[in-house]
């Protein structure tokens, strides 16, 4: 089937949706969810995002794409995640087994890795 074949059909449903919406609280809802899906605010976050950092690096412009809507920080998610993981990789910990990994390219997770306190010698 052509594009100009689908032209009209597709015609028909973008007129009949905000009726069809209206009635369809449920389904408008979802709608506007798979719409912005890939904007995050400080309420949506990806799980490991302080929302307190979040909003610290969107004041300091450090979330490329960030922008103030009313009285939220709005960002694409990928621009949070990845400033997420540059800023949880500047980080030093002073643990230099931590540290030679993150030097070899690996990512190290700290809310994943135990605190243990150094053992005393003697």
């Amino acid at each position: 089937m052509s594009d100009d074949a689908l032209l009209p059909l597709i015609e028909a449903v973008v007129r009949r949706l905000p009726e069809v919406l209206a009635r369809h609280p449920k389904l408008r809802e979802q709608l506007r969810e798979a719409l912005a899906d890939d904007l995050v605010d400080q309420h949506r976050l990806p799980p490991t995002v302080p929302a307190r950092a979040y909003l610290a690096a969107c004041r300091a412009g450090k979330v490329p794409g960030a922008v103030k809507r009313q009285r939220r920080w709005v960002a694409p998610r990928s621009s949070v995640v990845s400033w997420w993981l540059a800023d949880r990789a500047s980080e030093g910990t002073g643990d230099p087994a931590i540290e030679a990994l993150r030097a070899a390219g690996y990512f190290v997770d700290l809310e994943r890795v135990p605190r243990v306190a150094p053992r005393q010698r003697k």
